[in-house]
């Protein structure tokens, strides 16, 4: 229902808050907000996952591809980088857009099979969200960039 209401423009995830929302609705966006922030991707055929803004190459770390990206690059999928025969990386592509990564990606095994991109949650052995993790997340990340007070 609250979807319908906030996400008739926009799907939930790209959703920018409105002039007068609820406290509710206020809340799950700070939470989706955090998720966002920290999920990452496992591939599995590619076809999810954008080369240049998701997370997929080390979770864990954040490292993203950066540097200038051509026009005609921009919108590339991880699908761009694997052969269509073997599901293989692609070595002449990964070569010639992300050199400095190259040893990285080609340690991620995609799937043969066809199977779909998923979610993981690197802050959680597992992979998987808690909300535990999530709440550690946030006052981990803000005593990061809070300066630690002297005492007299």
């Amino acid at each position: 229902m609250l979807t319908s209401k906030y996400c008739y423009k926009a799907s939930f995830t790209k959703v920018s808050p409105g002039s007068a929302i609820s406290h509710g609705w206020r809340s799950i966006r700070i939470g989706r907000d955090l998720l966002l922030k920290h999920l990452g991707k496992v591939i599995g055929n590619g076809e999810s996952t954008r080369i240049w803004s998701d997370s997929w190459i080390h979770p864990k770390t954040h490292l993203k591809p950066i540097g200038p990206v051509a026009l005609q690059d921009k919108d590339l999928m991880v699908s761009d980088f694997l052969t269509r025969e073997t599901k293989e990386w692609n070595n002449n592509c990964m070569e010639t857009l992300l050199p400095e990564l190259a040893e990285h990606i080609l340690s991620i095994k995609p799937s043969v099979l066809g199977t779909e991109d998923s979610y993981i949650w690197p802050l959680q052995q597992s992979g998987e969200y808690t909300v535990k993790s999530g709440y550690f997340s946030v006052h981990s990340f803000d005593s990061q960039s809070t300066p630690l007070l002297e005492k007299n």
